[in-house]
């Protein structure tokens, strides 16, 4: 049984560059390709009226339509949107599918296998901020740490990290970048870029975002808590 890629990471982490190269090296070779996204910048917008699945469908279509077409009143069923893939290679590129739902559920998880990765010369690859399965049950099983229940599992890759302060510092807006600040940012270029240049992602802009508010009984136990995690490396 084929299994998907994933490529996760946190926010600002490289994953959306990742599939659009993926993207434009797939076109080179002459494989039919597209790419659909659930991100906060992109303009498709999940309907309360709809399952997971329509919603999978309606913004895949949405890619092949006139833009000018209200996105909310497209209509298409699996088999039609089979039919129109046809049997010539093709491959799906979702961008940050846990944004939908994490985990999927049952019907978009078939859904996505049986149109994308059970049959012939079709395959699917989509990014996650946080590691998940097409099957509800290995995704809660992933991120609780115990083993995935799937027999298809998943592939996932590692995306590049670097700690060479020279090749940072090229970066725009990176030159007073320190060894602190790489550690920190787990040597993630991309997420360095963001905060260094781009002032996004910082701590604090991340916690206005959130607009948490900590009671001050609360505030030191949650310090310890996490301590504890980043020392032991178990959740609490």
């Amino acid at each position: 049984r084929v299994p998907p890629l994933v490529i996760s990471r946190l926010a600002r982490g490289g994953k959306t560059t990742t599939l659009c190269l993926l993207f434009d090296a797939l076109k080179d070779m002459q494989v039919d390709v597209m790419m659909i996204s659930f991100n906060g910048s992109s303009p498709f917008q999940i309907l309360e009226t709809e399952t997971q699945t329509e919603s999978l469908i309606r913004n895949i279509v949405s890619q092949l339509v006139d833009p000018a077409v209200d996105q909310t009143k497209i209509k298409c069923t699996e088999k039609d949107l089979d039919d129109h893939i046809g049997d010539s290679p093709f491959v799906i590129l979702i961008d940050e599918l846990n944004a939908m739902a994490n985990p999927v559920d049952e019907d978009a998880g078939r859904f996505l296998r049986s149109l994308f990765l059970d049959k012939e010369n079709r395959y699917l690859v989509f990014t996650s901020h946080v590691p998940m399965d097409l099957d509800p049950k290995a995704s809660h099983f992933m991120e609780s740490g115990t083993k995935p229940a799937s027999p298809r599992g998943v592939r996932s890759i590692s995306l590049p990290t670097s700690h060479d302060l020279t090749s940072l510092r090229l970066m725009p807006g990176c030159t007073h970048i320190n060894p602190a600040t790489v550690a920190l940012y787990g040597g993630i270029p991309s997420l360095i870029y963001s905060v260094c240049a781009l002032n996004e992602m910082t701590p604090e802009v991340r916690f206005s975002k959130a607009g948490l508010e900590i009671p001050l009984d609360q505030q030191q136990n949650m310090l310890l808590q996490f301590v504890k995690s980043v020392v032991t490396g178990e959740r609490n």
